[in-house]
Formats: structure tokens, sequence, C-alpha cells
């Protein structure tokens, strides 16, 4: 059986390329149901957080964009062009209002509405255990 869900930010226009924000994910459910794990308080995502991609999902870029495969979430996930620079930019351990800061100055969104929708969009990433909350030098 195969599912799609999308979570979609509705949100930045490039200056380069007009594309919204999206998160979409293809289940594929065999014979139980994927179940999605709670947020433990410590790795709730907050503007002065470091954040960090994980390893396990094997992705790609096509076309400035981001595609994954999680084989341990058997879930594949696409994401925007901001998606994209948002993964990019947690290739390391990066803070949240720096990263939103960067985004402020390379599309069109004003600082409030990119750190909110980019905190909902790491919360996210780290709930489906794609990202993870790590210590930081501040």
């Amino acid at each position: 059986m195969s599912a799609r869900y999308e979570l979609c930010i509705p949100v930045f226009r490039s200056h380069a390329a007009p594309r919204d924000f999206a998160f979409r994910i293809d289940l594929q459910l065999g014979g139980g149901a994927l179940e999605l794990k709670g947020q433990k308080a410590a790795d709730v995502v907050h503007a002065d957080s470091f954040v960090v991609r994980e390893t396990e999902p094997i992705f790609t870029t096509i076309d400035g964009e981001v595609v994954m495969m999680s084989v341990r979430s058997q879930a594949y996930y696409g994401l925007g062009s901001v998606g994209s620079e948002v993964w990019n930019a947690i290739a390391t351990p990066s803070r949240v209002d720096e990263v939103c800061a960067r985004l402020v100055t390379e599309f069109e969104v004003d600082p409030l509405t990119c750190e909110r929708e980019v905190l909902d969009f790491l919360n996210d990433l780290v709930k489906r255990g794609l990202a993870r909350v790590v210590a930081g030098d501040s």
C-alpha cells in the first residue's frame, strides 16, 4: 500500500527562482503502520538551538532540490528549494537563528515568518529522525 503525504510550508520566494518551501513524503507501508515518535523536550528546536542532519538518509540533489530516502523509516522525502537550503545549511551543526539570517537575505521573507517556518520544518525533521539537536558553542 502506498500513501502520499505532503507537508507544505508556504513561504519564501527566491529572488532567482520562485518556488515554495515544501516537504513531501511518500510512504510505503507494509504489514504495519509507520509510527512517528514524539519529541523529547531536549529535542525541541528553538532559535538558539544547534541542529545537524542525521547521516542515515541517503540523499542527492536534483535540479537544486534535495531528494532523500530513509531506509529506517521506509520513506522517501523531497525538499523544495528553501527546504534544500536548510538541509544543506545543517550539514554541520548550525544555529537556527543564523540559518534564518542567511535565508532572509536570499529570499523574500520577513525575519519572524522565516524563523517560525524554519523552526516548524526543523522540528519536523527532528521528529522524523532526519536531524537532531546538538550542543554547540554560542
